[in-house]
């Protein structure tokens, strides 16, 4: 999905793997433009689609934890979505926007480590 031509506006200054974005990224202080909006647009609704997926395999599967596994998984879904609705909407930088992104994946890495055991 990082690579697609459409989500370029977006993936161009926000990194493919939000846990680990460039210095330059956490540091931009510019706002969301329309063409990007389009693209944030898109990427949310493909990475929402892919986290129902996996989390119905989770679920279907039994695998050890499923539930807690899946269950941290939407929350923190929940939280990068309440982020890109403030980013979306100008109330927030780019940079924090990637800053925050950042934060929700390292929580959720944690938690699925937790879980895992």
């Amino acid at each position: 999905m990082c690579t697609r031509e459409d989500l370029q506006p977006y993936f161009a200054k926000s990194s493919c793997k939000p846990e680990d974005p460039p210095l330059e990224q956490l540091t931009d202080k510019s706002r969301i433009t329309p063409s990007e909006k389009e693209a944030l647009t898109k990427v949310r609704a493909e990475y929402a689609a892919i986290q129902k997926r996996m989390n119905d395999y989770v679920r279907q599967n039994d695998l050890r934890n499923g539930a807690a596994l899946a269950l941290a998984r939407e929350r923190a879904a929940a939280e990068q979505e309440t982020v890109a609705l403030a980013f979306y909407e100008g109330r927030i930088t780019r940079g924090e926007y990637n800053k925050k992104r950042r934060e929700v994946a390292q929580q959720l890495q944690e938690q699925l480590r937790v879980a895992s055991r």
